[in-house]
């Protein structure tokens, strides 16, 4: 099965930790300030899943980690549901394996086994081997937590996706081709919370990536969301090259699910039908 609700959520606790450079004994000191202190041995528990972290010492972690509370809510909800709902079998596979089948469960429509695959897939795209498509472990591991991102937004649970967007983006570590997706999905991110200044600006960026790479599959991705950030604006045709490219191609956007777009009809059917569970 998935990983239990416990460990996954434990493992992100950590994952949180280790971005803000903290140790456990860190943690213990800052908390020491603060209405709910965590101990150095009960934070060990639940990053490994022996114990679920009460309500306010999330709050408290929320405070040292300086991360809103919504995030870690939204994380913990989702992993409960998937423990309700039942989780696809993750146990032993690697990353690409598990990326392959959350693009055919969301293809689909298997929300929740889309999620148990993509969540499992981050934890261990750092030591799979690296997929052709990226320049290291760091790109493949970041462009694992986008995949993430996109399932999660669609469960909306949408604080947590732009959060995890905005740590992808911090740490400098995609290349042009992955930067141009990021900044598209920042962009949808954004949207979500209203902010159509700042949704304008971050697609608008998408657009010049794509422009740069001068590649038509990145830019008839990112020119649509103009016209979607101002509707009563009128848009410049696309050409018509983008337009019967648009019309031919095997690829196609889910909204979207990152470097997935290509329905692979011989992946999907191979498949076991027992594993996939519409949402």
């Amino acid at each position: 099965m998935a990983e239990s609700s416990a460990v996954a959520f434990g493992r992100y606790l950590r994952t949180l930790r280790e971005r803000r450079g903290h140790s456990l004994d860190d943690v213990e000191s800052l908390s020491r300030a603060l209405p709910e202190r965590i101990g150095k041995g009960y934070l060990s528990r639940c990053e490994n899943g022996r114990q679920r972290v009460a309500f306010s010492k999330i709050i408290t972690l929320c405070r040292v980690y300086d991360v809103p509370s919504e995030v870690l809510i939204e994380r913990m909800e989702l992993d409960l549901e998937l423990d309700r709902v039942g989780g696809p079998e993750t146990e032993g596979l690697g990353f690409e394996e598990l990326t392959n089948r959350g693009k055919d469960a969301a293809t689909l429509g298997a929300s929740w086994e889309a999620y148990g695959y993509f969540r499992d897939a981050i934890p261990v795209a750092a030591s799979s081997k690296v997929q052709e498509r990226f320049r290291d472990p760091l790109e493949q591991s970041l462009c694992a937590i986008m995949n993430y991102t996109i399932v999660a937004s669609q469960h909306g649970r949408h604080t947590l996706s732009l959060h995890e967007l905005e740590y992808v983006r911090s740490t400098d570590g995609l290349g042009p081709r992955c930067s141009t997706i990021l900044l598209e999905l920042l962009s949808q991110r954004t949207r979500s919370f209203g902010d159509l200044r700042r949704a304008r600006a971050l697609s608008d960026q998408a657009v010049h990536s794509a422009d740069l790479l001068g590649s038509l599959l990145y830019r008839a991705h990112t020119s649509p969301a103009v016209g979607h950030l101002e509707p009563d604006k009128p848009q410049p045709q696309q050409s018509g090259q983008i337009v019967r490219w648009k019309e031919k191609s095997a690829f196609w956007v889910l909204n979207i699910i990152f470097f997935s777009w290509e329905i692979n009809a011989s992946t999907v059917s191979a498949l076991p039908k027992s594993t996939i569970r519409k949402s």
